[in-house]
């Protein structure tokens, strides 16, 4: 760990770079797939809109 607690990857070459390593799933709160599927459905819905608001 760096000086930050942040969690991090790799060398550490430089201080002031940190290679984040992600949470494991047991860390992540229980409402965390009905999150991830919300952000998921609303990304297909503006990429929608856009493609269609080009063709018109």
């Amino acid at each position: 760990m760096s000086d930050s607690g942040r969690k991090g990857r790799g060398k550490n070459l430089d201080p002031d770079v940190i290679l984040p390593v992600p949470c494991h799933l047991s860390e992540l709160p229980d409402s965390y797939p009905e999150l991830l599927e919300s952000v998921k459905s609303l990304v297909r819905h503006e990429r929608l809109k856009v493609i269609q608001s080009a063709n018109a």
